[in-house]
């Protein structure tokens, strides 16, 4: 049966080594510019070789290219300086946050609410090492996690079923990914407004008082 690895072979014409450098590609373009679907990426990358030796190095560079493209906005961000003003909206983005620190980059991994993530750990003064940590610790997890479960239809069923059902999976995990972003962002929204609405009711006790 033709596989989705297979297919993928033929399209780019790349070995092995092509197939990291086009994984680590995508990671790298949604760490920096925009998101990838790298989940997507990551399933029909492992489908050219579904073994745990692929899986493992699949990680080795998922790993190594999510710190390079959180270090490389943190530095361009601490370097070029953004506006004052960018720079207040993203502190006040940041406190409505469930987590006003670096363990919201953990978070942000399943819900995402947070682009950009490098550019949020320099304007928050928030530390690189835990940073770094959060986003490896993270990837570990999504991913590894990804991967393990590709690996486990791969083994329970035949080539051909195990890439469509990881591939249903995978799309599932996306919508329920970008569904408690949604939400998230829709609570985040609500409380801004309550801040305003509190805001400009204790200026017009102010006003009354005077």
């Amino acid at each position: 049966m033709f596989s989705i690895g297979e297919a993928l072979y033929n399209l780019f014409g790349v070995g092995p080594a092509g197939m990291l450098i086009a994984l680590a590609l995508i990671f790298l373009i949604d760490a920096v510019i925009f998101p990838t679907l790298p989940e997507l990426f990551t399933v029909l990358i492992f489908c050219y070789d579904p073994t745990p030796a692929w899986g493992i190095l699949m990680m080795l560079v998922i790993s190594a290219v999510e710190i390079v493209g959180l270090t490389t906005i943190y530095t361009i961000v601490k370097r070029v300086r953004v506006p004052s003003w960018i720079e207040r909206r993203m502190k006040q983005y940041s406190g409505m946050l469930i987590s006003p620190d670096e363990k919201i980059i953990f978070i942000n991994r399943f819900a995402p609410v947070l682009p950009f993530v490098g550019a949020f750990v320099a304007v928050n003064d928030w530390s690189l090492r835990k940073s770094i940590y959060y986003t490896l610790i993270g990837s570990w997890i999504k991913y590894g996690l990804i991967i393990l479960m590709s690996q486990t239809f791969y083994i329970l069923f035949s080539r051909g079923i195990a890439e469509k059902a990881t591939i249903v999976l995978i799309l599932a995990v996306i919508g329920i990914s970008l569904l408690l972003s949604h939400l998230r962002k829709k609570r985040m929204e609500r409380r801004e407004m309550g801040v305003i609405g509190k805001g400009i009711e204790e200026g017009e006790k102010e006003s009354n008082g005077k």
